[in-house]
């Protein structure tokens, strides 16, 4: 996946966003139980990693890999993750 700031007007392919559009999207796991919400994104060298406020985990930086991220609903506002053992302490 592919994050590009939104100040570049420009066409994305399949599995690229922009920031600004990922920021505020409801976060749910894959069996639809909210999550929490996007509040940032980091951008590292291997990966972007989401800031997700949660409610019961606090603040949670959650690595945006196709291992967890499984979707991205932009319509609908909403991404889906897969917890992998050992994100959540």
């Amino acid at each position: 996946m592919i994050y590009k700031e939104s100040t570049k007007a420009e066409d994305l392919e399949e599995d690229e966003y922009y920031v600004s559009d990922l920021i505020g999207l409801e976060v749910l796991l894959e069996d639809g139980k909210s999550f929490g919400i996007v509040k940032d994104i980091i951008s590292t060298g291997a990966n972007d990693v989401y800031t997700i406020s949660t409610k019961e985990h606090g603040e949670v930086l959650i690595p945006a890999i196709k291992d967890v991220v499984k979707k991205i609903d932009i319509k609908e506002k909403k991404i889906y993750i897969s917890l992998m053992e050992g994100l959540i302490w």
